[in-house]
This record gives structure tokens, sequence and C-alpha cells, in this order.
């Protein structure tokens, strides 16, 4: 199974090299490949490539021929999925518009209603500060008393082991002896 799948995202490299020769009416079906690879496990397993930037440099050189790299082209197709969207427009236009959509969107967020509290809850977030401030106070002390009391037991025990080393040889010649 993971022989297919590995196999599978090889083959679409290849395909997606292939289409380098039809140009720009290709783009739309090689950005798409590149894509697919991209979220492919075993390319990434295969390539030690866990991290997105890492692999995506990995897959510019794909895209070598656009002056584009393989991030804007995945924002491209994440903003315009569909080959009609793509029709007509050069790379560059695609990305600028994408970025714009972008921009928009974020903006929106941002611009979203403000969340407003009243006076009376940002009294109760303050007490609420305040109370769990004093509790990890509270848990530090008790932590440096337990760390305390754990370093008291470590001689103790120590002593104690040492006392019943001793008590077992004076058993032991005894034994001997007797």
């Amino acid at each position: 199974m993971s022989r297919q799948t590995s196999v599978g995202y090889k083959k679409k490299l290849i395909v997606a090299s292939e289409l380098r020769t039809h140009g720009r009416a290709a783009l739309f079906q090689r950005a798409t490949l590149l894509v697919e690879v991209f979220e492919d496990r075993e390319f990434r397993a295969d390539n030690d490539q866990f991290d997105d930037l890492k692999a995506a440099e990995l897959l510019d050189s794909y895209l070598e021929d656009t002056a584009a790299t393989f991030l804007e082209v995945r924002a491209i197709l994440q903003t315009f999925p569909t080959l009609e969207q793509w029709k007509g427009k050069t790379i560059r236009e695609l990305y600028e518009s994408a970025l714009e959509s972008s921009r928009a969107s974020s903006e929106e967020k941002t611009r979203a209603t403000p969340r407003r509290i009243t006076i009376k809850q940002f009294e109760e977030e303050q007490q609420a500060r305040k109370e769990a401030e004093a509790e990890v106070r509270n848990l530090k002390k008790q932590i440096t008393e337990l760390e305390a009391s754990n370093r008291k037991y470590i001689r103790e025990n120590a002593q104690l082991e040492g006392r019943i080393t001793e008590l077992e040889r004076i058993a032991r010649r005894e034994l001997v002896a007797g």
C-alpha cells in the first residue's frame, strides 16, 4: 500500500515535469498535481520534509519557468480552484488577485464586531486573574515545601540503608562465628 502511494506522488512529479513543455496551457493542471504532492505524507517522509517551507522549496524547481514559487501558485489555487478562473489571466494577475482577496477577507475578520465587555465583566476577569495568581503563588510555595521534604526523606533513606547494610554485616559475622 505505501509502495503505491510512494509511486503515486512520483508519477505526479513526472507528469508535472512533462507538463512544462505545454507552457501556460497546462499550468493549472501542474499546480494541482504539485499541491497534491505537497500534501502527500509519503512525499514528506521520503524527503524528510515535515516543514512546509522546506517541502515547498523542493517543489519550486517544478515551477522555474513560471517566475512564481510553489507557495504563490498554491495560494492562487486556494483562491481560484477552477480552471475557468485561471483562463485569460497571467500568473502575476492571479497572484495579485489572490493577495487582494486574502487581504479583504483578513480585513473583514479584523473589522468584525469588536467584543465589548461591561465594567462588571472586566472586574470579574480582574478578580479571577488575582485569584489565579494567588493560587499560583500558593502552589509554588507547596512545591518548595515538598521539594524540601523530599530532600529530607532522601537523606533519611540513605541513612537507613546504611544502617541496614551495617546490621546485615553484623548478622553475617554472628552467623559465621556462631
